[in-house]
């Protein structure tokens, strides 16, 4: 279902604040890997937390409380991933979570079970990247290295029902930055990293490709596109939003967040807010598409009107620097996952009706 719009400037809601779950934030124990990766169930009554112990968590929004863990029964089971968890995706029904690590391998996970389903391991680099397909059909999973430092990685499709693999898109140099489903199913997005040692004759891209055939459909255009860092699509599939750098021909270089229009592949706009030089780690669209969220190195979300291109709000505090962000269902409940004084750190925040006591809501 679809959410109310965010922010005082669209629907009279009051200044995010920053929510702790029954009191206190969510974190895990100290991890050389760092960062947390997060997803919530298709309800946004549940939260699937990653923080850097290759363990996921299952929290109750409402509460806080842990309702599951989601791991094989025994710390040494062959089950459980041997290095820490870098993506978590839950499927459209809820049944199902899908988890990729930097051990190079993708699990399939049945939640009411709580057990491993199948264990992929076709992929030669850490995953970056996991989604399913909207109508629950299919499994993406990339490889790669990071925006920074890309490696070669590759797209692979698996199919959850028979719990095999589909098939795999033409490797990449770059590795895979980031993937998302059209709503129709049809069409995989995926954009590639650019590292700062790459041949400056290549340029980030964006690919458009056939789910049913792995052909591409299109690359987006993107000579003035150095790095892509982060993908998001709109919930109605008419809209991309990237995290990259541009260096246009004739202009300074660019650190933002670039809308394109899907159908015709036209970049639309540029949204220049977060402070400084720094990278666009995480993109998350609201549930109606009104509004845009992105987290950066700066340590700040901000929550874009996407009609107007307009910062609505600024919320800080954000873990730094890797943070994932993801929307819950009704709109209102954001979560962002990161690596904080090198723990992996869950941050929610959540929108409250406007009340006649509070003040005008302020730009940032």
């Amino acid at each position: 279902a679809a959410g109310a719009a965010l922010g005082p400037f669209t629907t009279g809601l009051r200044e995010w604040k920053r929510w702790s779950v029954a009191g206190k934030e969510l974190s895990a124990q100290k991890n050389t890997r760092g960062e947390a990766v997060v997803a919530f169930d298709p309800t946004g009554a549940l939260l699937a937390t990653e923080t850097g112990n290759a363990v996921v968590t299952l929290f109750d929004v409402a509460t806080g409380k842990e309702t599951q863990v989601v791991r094989a029964p025994l710390p040494s089971s062959k089950e459980r991933h041997k290095q820490g968890i870098t993506a978590v995706a839950v499927s459209p029904e809820g049944r199902y979570a899908a988890t990729g690590s930097y051990d190079r391998t993708v699990k399939l996970w049945d939640l009411e079970r709580n057990r491993v389903l199948a264990t992929f391991t076709d992929h030669q680099a850490p995953i970056t990247a996991l989604a399913f397909s909207p109508e629950g059909k299919w499994l993406a999973s990339g490889s790669g290295g990071t925006p920074l430092n890309p490696g070669p990685g590759e797209v692979r499709l698996w199919d959850v029902a028979a719990r095999k693999a589909k098939g795999a898109l033409p490797s990449h140099p770059h590795g895979v930055v980031a993937l998302a489903f059209t709503p129709d199913s049809q069409t995989l997005v995926w954009a590639t990293g650019k590292g700062a040692n790459a041949d400056p004759s290549q340029h980030a891209e964006v690919i458009l490709s056939e789910v049913a055939s792995g052909q591409t459909r299109r690359t987006l255009p993107g000579k003035e596109v150095v790095l892509v860092s982060a993908l998001a699509l709109s919930p109605d599939g008419k809209m991309l939003a990237t995290g990259t750098i541009h260096r246009p021909t004739n202009g300074a270089t660019m650190y933002g967040v670039a809308l394109w229009d899907l159908a015709s592949g036209e970049k639309r706009s540029v949204l220049l807010g977060h402070q400084g030089s720094v990278l666009i780690r995480g993109l998350a669209f609201s549930p109606d598409g009104k509004t845009l969220a992105s987290s950066a190195d700066d340590q700040t979300v901000r929550l874009w009107n996407v009609a107007t291109g307009e910062v609505m709000l600024t919320l800080k505090g954000v873990p730094d620097p890797r943070s994932n962000l993801a929307f819950a269902s009704d709109g209102r409940t954001l979560a962002a996952g990161g690596i904080e004084r090198s723990l992996g750190m869950v941050k929610l925040w959540r929108a409250a009706p406007r009340q006649e006591s509070d003040p005008p809501a302020q730009r940032p």
